[in-house]
């Protein structure tokens, strides 16, 4: 039977690797209930951060119970960009892509809002802070290093790469 795309509804479950999305079908158009079909993605990681909440007192998001899904800001740094820190410092070159539907929390994972800091600031707060900890733990001038930190921020919509570290009038308007 024929239904219309707007009559279609999803379930969604999450681990911290797969996301399955359920399609189920609504009954009120069909005589009888097909079987809903279910795709499986796998991914490094998955995040759920919609629900499972609540606010701690300096106004951060954390997990509601200790075995819930929920990713905050603070895990989410932790998993993916924590373990770039040291090779960043080693002069690898790093680079972290984030993915997602159209309003998904892609800008918010990467600035975040207030004390639920995203990846950006908590990673140049980190970085900062090992530089200035190395240079205090060598204050000799010879063990002193130089640092020459490059970073770029772009964001792929519609086939165009718009450069982030723009202002936002200094970027086209479709994007």
């Amino acid at each position: 039977p024929e239904i219309d795309k707007e009559d279609r509804e999803c379930d969604i479950s999450m681990t911290r690797t797969d996301v399955t999305l359920t399609e189920r079908q609504p009954q009120r158009r069909m005589k009888k209930m097909m079987r809903p079909t279910s795709t499986k993605y796998s991914f490094d990681y998955a995040f759920w951060s919609v629900d499972s909440y609540k606010v701690a007192p300096d106004g951060a998001f954390v997990p509601a119970k200790e075995d819930t899904e929920y990713a905050s800001q603070q895990f989410v740094y932790e998993s993916l960009v924590w373990p770039l820190l040291d090779s960043f410092l080693e002069g690898y070159n790093c680079s972290l892509f984030v993915y997602g539907v159209p309003r998904g929390g892609k800008s918010y994972c990467i600035t975040g809002h207030g004390p639920n800091e995203g990846i950006f600031p908590r990673f140049f707060k980190s970085l900062f802070k090992k530089l200035a900890d190395f240079d205090s733990q060598h204050p000799s001038k010879n063990d002193k290093k130089n640092w020459q930190i490059m970073m770029s921020a772009v964001e792929v919509y519609n086939e165009k790469v718009f450069d982030l570290t723009k202002g936002q009038a200094d970027r086209p308007a479709e994007g």
